[in-house]
């Protein structure tokens, strides 16, 4: 990529459709509808971290702005603690709203909810520490951290939904993220 921060939008963006990607051939369309309705409220949260995330690029890239290690543990460890909070409430809610919503699937999701949830943990909590990364470190070698996790993303889910099925892939998500 000319643009390594092209590049690195570009396959984050592509992670978002890579679940359906994987499973679809590996597991069959009925596995696809169990994860979204499975990750729909992970999901969710997880969208809205992604205006934060540019709001936090935006002030890092207008204020030269250098971080200390200090700081930067402690917006990591924020971020980390605001994830698991709201996923928290993901978790508490998501048979609630996903019977209203999913009436037909919901109780086959069910079982899944609470590992797609602890996925998006880790998704939301790295859109806020990104952009620090960014506007901190050298972005192609970003561009290659960011290769190197869809890499071991896809190459993990595959190994594990063929070994677990639909398990398997919310253990390969939670590891790579």
């Amino acid at each position: 990529f000319s643009n390594p921060l092209m590049g690195i939008a570009l396959l984050g963006s592509s992670l978002s459709y890579c679940d359906r990607l994987i499973i679809h051939p590996l597991l069959g369309g009925a596995f696809v509808t169990i994860y979204s309705v499975a990750s729909f409220m992970g999901k969710t949260v997880s969208a809205t971290f992604e205006p934060i995330s540019t709001v936090i690029l935006g002030y890092c890239s207008n204020k030269n702005y250098n971080i200390k290690l200090k700081n930067y543990l402690f917006i990591c460890a924020l971020a980390l603690i605001s994830s698991a909070i709201l996923m928290l409430v993901c978790y508490i809610l998501s048979p609630f709203i996903l019977s209203i919503i999913y009436p037909d699937i919901y109780s086959e999701a069910l079982e899944f909810v609470l590992l797609s949830s602890i996925s998006y943990l880790f998704l939301c909590a790295e859109s806020i520490i990104r952009p620090i990364n960014l506007s901190n470190g050298k972005q192609g070698k970003m561009l290659i951290i960011q290769g190197a996790y869809f890499v071991l993303y896809v190459i993990l889910a595959i190994i594990l939904v063929k070994k677990y099925y639909l398990i398997g892939f919310c253990v390969a998500s939670i590891i790579s993220n």
